[in-house]
């Protein structure tokens, strides 16, 4: 899933945790472990739903 998209949907609410971790790059790297190596708390993503 394209980066913009991924923020799109998590400012809806649309992204779970679980999804990160399903979401996988050609090397079979999850977003979840993308954000880590960044030095990212994954767990953040839920704070950035819009109400």
């Amino acid at each position: 899933m394209a980066p913009v998209i991924l923020a799109s949907k998590a400012m809806l609410g649309q992204v779970t945790l679980e999804n990160l971790h399903q979401y996988k790059d050609k090397d079979d790297v999850s977003v979840y472990e993308a954000m880590q190596e960044y030095g990212l708390v994954p767990e953040n993503i839920l704070k950035c739903i819009i109400s």
